[in-house]
């Protein structure tokens, strides 16, 4: 079975997306957390990389899993097990064919990513200020 997740993160504490040999980066963390609901190891496709420091609201993961769960679980469990940076928002089974992937959802084919930049221009930027902004700009 596919699931795709709507996830967002705070990338501060975070190497960027894609997994490097190190760990600590946001892939590795909702992969570890999703093998622990799945029981299986599982292997994440994003719509699009962030890199170290950045931050994601409602970006799109999909993965493949032989585990049947309900799709709560996939949220409040893998939430569980997640690092208080990042949450899974929502989580839904996915008729996408095999061959095809999320990442055909890129500028080139299909619907447009969406990015805004926050950019702070204080001197020294405070990080409550950032936190604050961070925080507004979320919600």
């Amino acid at each position: 079975m596919r699931v795709a997740l709507g996830i967002e993160y705070d990338g501060s504490r975070f190497l960027g997306w894609q997994t490097q040999s190190g760990g600590g980066t946001v892939q590795d963390a909702l992969e570890t957390a999703l093998a622990a609901i799945a029981g299986e190891r599982v292997a994440v496709t994003c719509a699009g990389r962030t890199d170290r420091g950045v931050h994601a609201l409602g970006q799109v993961v999909h993965f493949e899993t032989a585990a049947s769960r309900p799709e709560s679980a996939w949220v409040r469990g893998v939430n569980a097990m997640l690092p208080d940076n990042s949450k899974v928002l929502s989580a839904w089974r996915t008729e996408l064919h095999r061959s095809n992937s999320i990442r055909m959802n890129s500028p080139n084919h299909g619907p447009r990513r969406i990015r805004q930049y926050l950019m702070l221009r204080s001197t020294p930027c405070s990080s409550f200020s950032l936190r604050a902004s961070f925080s507004r700009f979320a919600s």
